[in-house]
């Protein structure tokens, strides 16, 4: 599961717009696990755009909430049985899951 499905899920819950935009900037130079464009000049703002960078985050999700699609649980009694077995759950929800 991608960052960017739960931000966009937690958009549609709150009646927000989310969209992706493709950058095709040419990349000037390479860092490990992430990509670093220099601003175009023309563009003047006064509040700072970011870009987010999700993917070198994937790792320390998977680790820290064990994540794995043998460890998904999809039913209401699966979940039972595992709280009562002592299991730690993560409880992911989507507007579209209810």
């Amino acid at each position: 599961m991608k960052v960017r499905n739960f931000l966009d899920a937690y958009a549609f819950k709150r009646d927000m717009l989310f969209s992706i935009r493709v950058c095709k900037n040419i990349e000037k130079e390479k860092y490990p696990s992430a990509y670093v464009y220099l601003p175009k000049k023309e563009i003047e703002t006064k509040r700072p755009v970011t870009g987010l960078d999700f993917a070198p985050l994937y790792p320390s999700f998977i680790m820290a909430y064990n994540l794995s699609p043998d460890k998904i649980i999809l039913t209401k009694r699966e979940a039972d049985i595992a709280q009562n077995n002592g299991n730690i759950l993560h409880k992911i929800e989507f507007p579209f899951n209810n």
